[in-house]
């Protein structure tokens, strides 16, 4: 696995990262029994951490490379692929590298593909998501690539509920909370939440969503980060939706009404798209 990562990575210049050869990683996947023996190499040794953090690595550059892998991960080892990626998951519970590029894969993998979104979920794709996001909740990478996958995974109505139903928007929550400042965190975080509540069952919403948590990160986002575009615009969306869903939202944004309609009408003067939203919201805080 060492010399296969070497192959199929490169410096693109003196004292930069590596990163993967889109050529290489191809020539890889079409290569007779070059995924398959990836996969089942992976299943014959599964103690051996850095094997299977290399193989993961291997399996993520390759898919990124080349949209025909997919469906060769997918059916390595006589249908396992997914399994594999979800057991090394499990299996290695306690490694945030492991955790990190397991979501990568399951990202890449799942990302405009119903059919694999379905079979990730059915082999504990998602408790194996939420699991790792909650052991290793200061590691960025992974709670980048973890918000990722979840917001992809949300997109097939079956496996958002099954997110929903295991405690995703608390897990969400609680990485805004634990990473306030980092801006690429709470704009992954705010587009995997709207994906989990928008076109979702009310009677669902109302079990397993904690809107007034949900509500109070998002106006902390909007606040912390007031030029980042695409966080502006999560929150505004998120906060409309929530108080479509729960009439008990709007009492928890007249807490702080003055500050919370300031960044509200900030929003509306950055993203044009939003004002409208912005300015119903501020309508109804001020009723």
């Amino acid at each position: 696995f060492e010399a296969l990562m070497a192959m199929t990575t490169y410096k693109p210049f003196e004292g930069g990262d590596v990163v993967p050869s889109p050529e290489a990683c191809s020539l890889v996947a079409i290569l007779p029994g070059g995924i398959d023996h990836i996969v089942c190499s992976m299943g014959k040794h599964v103690a051996s951490l850095d094997l299977q953090i290399n193989g993961l690595k291997l399996l993520r550059n390759i898919v990124q490379s080349t949209e025909e892998a997919k469906p060769q991960i997918v059916e390595a080892d006589t249908d396992q692929g997914i399994n594999r990626i979800i057991q090394t998951m499990f299996e290695h519970s306690g490694s945030a590298k492991i955790q990190e590029h397991g979501c990568v894969l399951l990202w890449s993998l799942s990302y405009d593909d119903t059919e694999t979104q379905i079979r990730i979920d059915e082999a504990l794709g998602v408790f194996a998501i939420l699991s790792g996001m909650n052991a290793h909740t200061s590691y960025v990478p992974l709670q980048e690539q973890a918000l990722g996958a979840l917001h992809t995974l949300a997109l097939d109505i079956e496996t958002r509920e099954n997110i929903l139903n295991n405690g995703g928007t608390t897990c969400i929550v609680n990485v805004m909370r634990t990473h306030p400042y980092k801006d690429t965190i709470q704009e992954k975080a705010l587009t995997a939440l709207v994906a989990l509540v928008l076109n979702t069952n009310p009677q669902t919403l109302d079990v397993y969503l904690p809107a007034n948590d949900v509500a109070e990160v998002s106006i902390d986002a909007m606040k912390n980060h007031p030029k980042s575009v695409g966080i502006l615009e999560t929150s505004c969306h998120m906060l409309y939706l929530l108080t479509k869903h729960d009439e008990n939202v709007v009492e928890a944004l007249k807490k702080n009404k003055n500050s919370t309609i300031m960044a509200l009408r900030h929003a509306a003067s950055i993203v044009v798209d939003m004002s409208h939203m912005a300015e119903k919201l501020i309508e109804l805080i001020r009723s």
